[in-house]
């Protein structure tokens, strides 16, 4: 934005000057408000659709590892299990250190 002295300057040689211009830092304001705030959706959007995936994979790997089990597969039904279960502990254990 222009200084008051500058703005004056501007109404000599164009009456309309200051107005057009405070309209205009006004809709740059408004424009970028609107972009951050669909950034923000966005981010939240990706965050909770991360979440869904990650528990999902989580729980397809604690089945498959029940079935290996059921199977007799025990080693491999534990290689299933431990990056799943390592994953959930250290999250557990985070979120408790953040608190």
């Amino acid at each position: 934005m222009p200084s008051p002295d500058v703005l004056r300057d501007y109404q000599q040689i164009l009456p309309d000057a200051p107005e057009r211009i405070l309209a205009m830092a006004e809709a740059d304001t408004t424009a970028r408000v609107a972009i951050d705030e669909k950034l923000a959706d966005a981010e939240a959007t990706g965050a909770a659709q991360g979440r869904v995936y990650a528990a999902s994979l989580t729980i397809l790997a604690f089945i498959a590892a029940f079935i290996l089990g059921m199977f007799g597969h025990t080693a491999i039904a534990i290689a299933f299990v431990s990056p799943g279960l390592a994953t959930l502990v250290g999250a557990m254990i985070g979120g408790r250190r953040s608190e």
